[in-house]
């Protein structure tokens, strides 16, 4: 028996797609919000049709999810998946770090 037979089919998987909703920024907070947030999905609502359009993610997580929590969901197998020797990478888009003066990172 071959070690992929021992794996589960939800890990045999080599790409993992995770998101993280940001916070509204001061310009968004007085808006209609067009997202639904249900499980691991994401419901982006059109505002002039009212037509829905879902995405499905591996891993979703709302603007309280704290570090800890992507680091044991996430984190914690990439770096064991890389000290086994699996080629590994995490690819980070959107707004990260410190951009002014006092802002939060």
């Amino acid at each position: 028996m071959s070690y992929i037979n021992n794996i589960s089919q939800s890990e045999k998987s080599s790409i993992r797609v995770a998101v993280r909703i940001r916070p509204l920024n001061k310009r968004e907070k007085d808006t209609t919000s067009i997202t639904e947030i249900k499980n691991d999905s994401v419901i982006l609502i059109n505002p002039s049709t009212k037509k829905k359009k879902k995405f499905t993610y591996d891993f979703l997580y709302d603007v309280d999810t704290e570090q800890l929590q992507l680091y044991n969901d996430i984190g914690k197998r990439v770096i064991t998946n890389a000290f086994q020797g699996y080629n590994s990478c995490v690819f980070a888009y959107g707004l990260t770090g410190c951009f002014a003066k006092g802002t939060p990172i």
